[in-house]
């Protein structure tokens, strides 16, 4: 067996789900039941569960994000309200019609059908997926994948975790990160911090995106190199100047894309064994026929 394979089937397998929740629910589209009712996010989120139990180890945990304001909202607020940035933290997201009446009424049903297979999931009211998934990965003992497109969790990567991402097919180590990007996978909340991010209205340096970003960490090794040196760096490196003119912005931005893992007390995994009736059932009502419980069965190596 490969080394590659060996991650794949021997891992404790992390799934970023509201990643891949927008995942399905672009992938599919038009699929309703008889009565008008949306169903595209439900069968392309169960395809890439059905996909990911047929490569993958079959020990999966499936990581929400919470309902309600969290840490890094708070945190944003405050700093709102000294004048450091002028933008709520995700402020930008506002949910379009087609979201809110169509991809999130799904979003229960996938829940309990992910529950009816007896896939352990972690919902917590005020936390953040990528928190939780964090705490995951230290929670559990032996290697680990995170499925997601998000470079965030590039951080997260150790010997013992790695990222796929599923968009390139793509299995991420810090060797790989080393020979694609040139830093080690640690620096890539640096990277986040210069260039900001617009999707959570994370505000960085005005002109800096990935690639400077990642040249001005391998120049200077990392951003807490750069801060602590900043009145020594070379005057005529404009983006120095730029990190010195806006030293609490990128301070702030880098608290907010940084990775806290955090277990809240209290927090369980939610798990019970599989009931396939109450599954098939799910699928009746949704009128969604490709997934049988016979076909989950195989997948999940019951039968």
């Amino acid at each position: 067996m490969s080394a590659k394979i060996n991650w794949y089937k021997s891992s404790t397998v992390v799934i970023d789900a509201q990643n891949m929740l927008y995942r399905a629910y672009w992938a599919v589209r038009g699929l309703k039941t008889s009565g008008g009712r949306p169903t595209n996010a439900i069968y392309g989120m169960l395809g890439m569960i059905k996909a990911t139990l047929e490569h993958f180890n079959r020990k999966l945990v499936v990581v929400w994000d919470g309902k309600g304001e969290t840490w890094r909202h708070k945190l944003a607020k405050r700093a709102i309200k000294a004048g450091v940035i002028f933008m709520p933290y995700k402020a930008t997201r506002v949910k379009s019609n087609e979201i809110l009446e169509e991809l999130y009424p799904q979003i229960d049903y996938i829940v309990d059908a992910i529950k009816y297979l007896g896939l352990r999931q972690v919902i917590c009211p005020g936390m953040e997926a990528d928190d939780l998934i964090g705490a995951v990965c230290d929670k559990f003992d032996g290697k680990k994948i995170i499925i997601s497109t998000d470079k965030d969790f590039f951080q997260l990567i150790s010997r013992e975790v790695r990222v796929y991402n599923p968009r390139r097919y793509t299995l991420y180590s810090k060797a790989k990160i080393r020979r694609e990007y040139g830093i080690h996978p640690k620096r890539f909340v640096d990277v986040g911090a210069l260039m900001g991010d617009a999707t959570d209205c994370i505000e960085g340096i005005r002109g800096i995106g990935e690639k400077t970003a990642l040249k001005l960490i391998k120049h200077y090794g990392s951003l807490k190199e750069i801060l602590a040196d900043l009145d020594n760096l070379a005057e005529d490196d404009r983006w120095v100047a730029e990190i010195r003119d806006n030293l609490l912005k990128v301070k702030l931005a880098y608290k907010l894309k940084k990775i806290a893992p955090y277990w809240p007390g209290g927090t369980e995994l939610l798990v019970q064994p599989p009931n396939f009736e109450k599954f098939g059932k799910l699928m009746k009502e949704m009128e969604i026929k490709g997934y049988s419980s016979a076909v989950f069965k195989r997948a999940l190596g019951t039968k």
